[in-house]
């Protein structure tokens, strides 16, 4: 059985809207159309919905349900990079939707990290796009407002190309943007047409290598792990599957359908308006040392109130009504970016990195790439990639400079200090004033 401790929030009198008092804004009942939701205005639906899913609106421990749910469904490993996106695609509904890359060496699951957090979403909430087919987007007919496009392997795709133009447009404005040069008929002259597809929109990705400068800073890049205790996670979990199950399908289905309901709740008659009272606190405690945080704390906002805007049935509104987030969904938040913003303050150093630098000897010379691999007990592939982020990282030099011929390896510029980017909610609470920091679930 999946048995969940449900606790009724307490929150100051006359903050909350009901869910049954909720009504839909004239975006809420244009972007519930184009999405094939039901009429927003039908109180008899949307109640019923309400009534439904109340148990998981009210729960403390929501998010923690979408990890457990992730998990039951099959996914290996850490359910921490599928909830993250789960969140960033509950972002979609704000006007700077969370960009998202999953990279990590090919078969290593990233296409199955995005689908354990798309199979949350109402089919609406996501458009699936393949390298094989990038552009055929251009010419549909369907609306991205409020939606993630989906590129899966969007390094396939040239980055000087027409596709490699559109993602990054997409990337910088949230919307899809593109010139096409076309033949007209009646003037027998060829003209540029701009098509447009109205956002706002957000990008998720997967990719084998680092993206170009130009993307990289615009979205949040979540590394799936390659060591062997990860290989060795996901090997019991496919073990798992061929045993009777410990939870019933039946029990994961219901589960998982509560939250596509409340998806499409959130869309229908959720509040949109998230306020983050703390912001500028917070934007004093976070270092500045990295010029790419400019871009990477709107992220950050953008985290703290989707993860509030799934929790707003149980957070205060402000008098013009928008949702309050608290510090909890703040250290929510934290426990899904700290390891993509510890990278950013570390100047994209990351663990994987970090030992296979420190796994040459500052006084050594020549080393080969063979000799990493038996050093670290990682394949080929591994520790190409690893190799190839240390040297653009400055960490690592490569003195043979004829193409082809093996790597001759030596360290180079000294590892930056590891430090934590985001502070913890203590330390937040600290900052603000209160002694007695909120306990998150």
């Amino acid at each position: 059985m999946i048995e969940y401790t449900t606790s009724m929030p307490s929150t100051s009198k006359g903050t909350e809207t009901s869910a049954a008092e909720a009504r839909p804004s004239g975006e809420q009942q244009v972007i519930a159309k184009r999405q094939g939701l039901i009429d927003p205005l039908d109180d008899h639906y949307w109640n019923q919905i309400a009534e439904d899913t109340e148990s998981l609106r009210l729960d403390p421990h929501l998010l923690d349900r979408v990890s457990q749910l992730i998990e039951f469904r099959g996914y290996a490993g850490s359910s921490q990079p599928p909830t993250l996106v789960y969140v960033a695609m509950t972002s979609r509904l704000f006007p700077r939707p969370m960009n998202v890359n999953i990279s990590g060496e090919s078969a290593i699951g990233k296409n199955q990290t995005a689908e354990a957090a798309i199979k949350l979403h109402p089919t609406g909430a996501v458009h699936i796009v393949s390298a094989a087919s990038p552009m055929a987007m251009v010419y549909e007919k369907e609306n991205f407002q409020h939606r993630h496009i989906f590129f899966m392997e969007a390094d396939s795709i040239p980055e000087d190309g027409r596709a490699g133009s559109a993602i990054r447009s997409l990337a910088a404005d949230n919307v899809f943007r593109y010139s096409v040069v076309e033949y007209d008929k009646e003037t027998g002259e060829s003209q540029t047409r701009t098509i447009v597809k109205d956002g706002p929109t957000g990008l998720l990705t997967t990719t084998t290598k680092s993206l170009d400068p130009q993307l990289s800073t615009r979205m949040l890049e979540i590394q799936l792990r390659d060591d062997p205790s990860q290989t060795r996670t996901i090997m019991e979990a496919q073990a798992e599957r061929v045993n009777p199950p410990k939870v019933y399908a039946d029990e994961i289905d219901t589960e998982l359908m509560l939250f596509v309901w409340l998806q499409e709740y959130l869309v229908a008659r959720g509040e949109w308006r998230v306020a983050v009272p703390f912001a500028p606190t917070l934007s004093r405690l976070v270092p500045s040392t990295a010029v790419r945080m400019r871009r990477d704390f709107m992220q950050l906002l953008t985290c703290i109130q989707a993860v509030a805007l799934l929790y707003q049935w149980q957070r205060p509104r402000t008098p013009e009504g928008w949702v309050e987030a608290s510090v909890e969904d703040y250290g929510r938040a934290r426990e899904l970016l700290a390891p993509i913003f510890d990278t950013t303050a570390a100047e994209g150093l990351t663990d994987a990195v970090h030992a296979t630098v420190l796994a040459i000897d500052q006084k050594e010379r020549d080393i080969a790439l063979p000799t990493l691999m038996k050093r670290l007990r990682r394949s080929k592939t591994s520790v190409q990639r690893r190799v190839q982020k240390a040297i653009e990282g400055g960490w690592l030099i490569n003195d043979e400079k004829e193409p082809g011929y093996p790597a001759r390896l030596r360290r180079g510029a000294p590892l930056p200090a590891v430090v934590s980017a985001l502070p913890t909610v203590e330390e937040l609470v600290k900052a603000l004033g209160s002694t007695t920091p909120s306990t998150v679930h």
